[in-house]
């Protein structure tokens, strides 16, 4: 397993790493491409503000992994009872494997968060001699 895929270090796949070429170009790509239905959102932040296009799609993550719990509860406890039995083993499993997917996107939007993050202290603009602000590179 790469640096890049480690469980404790995950990083979505072919997006280049900050200070690589094409970044951040290449994590606006690859949210766009991964959340396609966050188009409305485009317009206002992917160009000047991707690390809050982010912080909003973690968000939506966040609802959606809660959603598939209470999905798999009712299932198991109210009425998985009523289908059949490998039906239900099949639809818990499903609902199981589809929130790892969104644990997982999670992780990488988080630490596309992460990299983006205006408070980031190699993202803050620095002091010039004569106390002015200067813009980061």
């Amino acid at each position: 397993m790469s640096e890049k895929q480690h469980p404790s270090n995950p990083w979505p796949p072919g997006v280049p790493r900050p200070g690589e070429h094409l970044w951040p170009r290449g994590a606006v790509s690859w949210l766009d491409d991964t959340f396609p239905g966050n188009h409305w959102r485009w317009r206002i932040l992917a160009a000047d503000h991707p690390w809050m296009l982010t912080v909003v799609i973690a968000a939506q993550l966040r609802g959606d992994i809660e959603l598939l719990r209470e999905q798999y509860r009712i299932t198991a406890r109210r009425w998985g009872h009523l289908l059949p039995p490998p039906v239900a083993r099949r639809l818990l499993a499903a609902t199981a494997e589809e929130g790892r997917r969104l644990q997982r996107m999670l992780e990488y939007v988080l630490a596309l968060e992460h990299a983006l993050s205006p408070t980031r202290p190699e993202l803050k603009p620095e002091p010039t001699r004569d106390g002015d602000v200067q813009a980061a590179p």
